[in-house]
């Protein structure tokens, strides 16, 4: 689909809800899923080290599987590739709510990844293309406005339905909207491009790519902390893929003219430089998202109902904010919105972890509108900045490079957290045992465990076999490893402030 053959307003703006839609679906997923994870630790009995596999599986292909995305397009044509991509999403939404094991609902959210990479790239593009220049940055705003809704109804409708109904329909949910959009999109585009011969070399560079890509996040979210002889094995393995994979393909990109990825794209200062600020933000985000609702459920005790309602304090500001942000881009400078959005992401990752380290609800809640704000200026400005950085022949492959690199963010940010709760859970563990003496049977070292990563409820389960004060002191250093992530991301978003004086002052808008 080109911009010029989008005559008809109307058809332009079906097509923009046709994608909202998508995009909705995509975002409504993630933070319901979430939710759920303390739901489904119950359901099947797992450990942390296991449920991040729910999330991290679904974000790790999707990372994979982006970057293959153009070549798919040049293959099959955008439209069909958009539409191959909602129903692989469909296909495994039915998967995953009917998984009778934890297994087949991890499997699902592995394929259900590249349905979102193959679908999702494209609606920015398509929306950029369609534009003028005077009315993309509202364009795209639009587009994170249905992001913030999603991310707003996400944690209040997924909570209902995880405590009203089950947790299988937060999936179930995804058929008759991901269906009605895949409708709309198959009516209103009448022609497809004409698809061309998918390059040999191109295919060999693409199985390299995803090899390493994969091999790589499956070592990054490796997150056992002493792992046993068969896991080192596996872990050297995994490395050992991921090195050759890349070293083929460095090798192979540097030798033909048929290129997997635009490299002369990270020539450009802006863009690589934007690039980086949003893996931060993701980074930042995804720790926002999922620290907040285990300590909401496990210290706290509410359900996921109530978990929902109070981050509304966060996406509700962040569905405002984005329409803000479009504004500001359109009539100001798009690095305003940026450089404020940071701001209010180091503000809030500040407040959330003096929120963990004193237990207190009252500065949780400043801390999400906070993060609310900075999300909503930071995400339509970071993707302007990139698209607009390049020239519209090289948008797609900057927009599939920009959100790879954006959920390789999300899935270090869910390891880097999953890694550090569990190292410090061994070492409080340890250390309480041989300062006490006592000895654990293993069913009490995988409940004192639990309690220690914040999956479970220090209400619904059996702590017996400890003192109350006891249980406390667990209670205690869980939320100072919570802090302490937090105070990480503090650093991260410093990082990213000072990087945003690195972007050039002219703005380049390349036709």
């Amino acid at each position: 689909m080109k911009a010029s053959t989008i005559n008809n307003k109307q058809i332009k703006w079906l097509l923009v809800l046709a994608m909202a839609a998508l995009v909705f679906l995509g975002n409504f997923d993630f933070t319901a899923v979430i939710l759920a994870v303390p739901t489904i630790a119950k359901n099947f009995h797992a450990s942390i080290s296991q449920l991040q596999w729910i999330l991290v599986g679904y974000i790790i292909t999707s990372a994979a599987f982006i970057i293959v995305n153009p070549h798919v397009c040049s293959f099959i044509g955008q439209k069909k590739t958009f539409l191959l991509g909602c129903g692989i999403f469909i296909f495994t939404s039915l998967m995953a709510g009917f998984a009778t094991n934890l297994d087949i609902l991890i499997i699902a959210r592995f394929i259900q990844g590249i349905g979102y990479a193959l679908a999702f790239p494209l609606i920015y593009t398509f929306v950029f293309d369609m534009f003028p220049e005077n009315e993309r940055g509202i364009a795209i705003s639009i587009l994170h406005f249905t992001t913030a809704i999603a991310q707003a109804v996400g944690p209040v409708l997924g909570g209902c339905i995880i405590y009203l109904i089950s947790w299988r329909f937060i999936f179930f949910i995804n058929l008759p909207l991901c269906g009605a959009a895949a409708l709309l999109i198959y009516k209103v585009i009448s022609k497809n491009e004409e698809s061309k011969n998918l390059n040999f070399e191109i295919l060999n560079s693409i199985l390299f790519a995803l090899l390493g890509l994969i091999a790589l996040m499956l070592v990054l979210n490796s997150n056992n902390v002493f792992p046993q002889s068969h896991e080192m094995l596996s872990i050297f393995i995994l490395l050992s893929i991921t090195v050759m994979s890349f070293t083929f393909l460095f090798f192979k990109e540097k030798k033909t003219t048929h290129h997997l990825l635009k490299w002369s794209l990270f020539n450009n200062k802006n863009f690589l430089y934007i690039t980086i600020i949003r893996f931060i933000i993701q980074i930042v985000f995804t720790a926002f998202l999922y620290l907040p609702a285990l300590y909401l459920q496990s210290i706290f005790n509410f359900n996921s109902q109530k978990t929902g309602l109070i981050y509304l304090s966060m996406t509700s500001i962040f569905a405002i904010t984005s329409i803000v942000s479009g504004k500001l881009i359109d009539h100001i400078e798009p690095k305003c919105p940026l450089y404020l959005g940071v701001l209010c992401l180091l503000v809030g990752s500040l407040l959330c972890a003096i929120s963990f380290s004193n237990l207190s609800l009252s500065i949780l809640i400043p801390a999400l509108i906070m993060a609310g704000l900075g999300l909503g200026l930071v995400f339509p400005a970071s993707l302007y900045l990139c698209l607009n950085s390049v020239s519209m022949a090289e948008r797609a492959n900057a927009s599939s490079i920009f959100l790879m690199i954006a959920l390789m963010g999300c899935s270090f940010s869910a390891a880097l957290s999953s890694w550090i709760l569990n190292w410090r859970a061994d070492h409080v563990i340890s250390s309480f045992i041989t300062k006490t003496g006592m000895t654990f049977s293993q069913v009490e070292l995988h409940l004192v465990d639990k309690l220690m990563t914040g999956i479970t409820s220090t209400k619904k389960s059996t702590f017996s076999f400890l003192e109350p004060k006891q249980v406390y002191y667990f209670i205690e250093k869980t939320m100072s490893t919570f802090s302490d992530i937090m105070i990480l991301n503090v650093i991260m978003a410093v990082v990213a402030f000072f990087l945003c004086f690195k972007l050039s002052n002219k703005s380049r808008v390349i036709k």
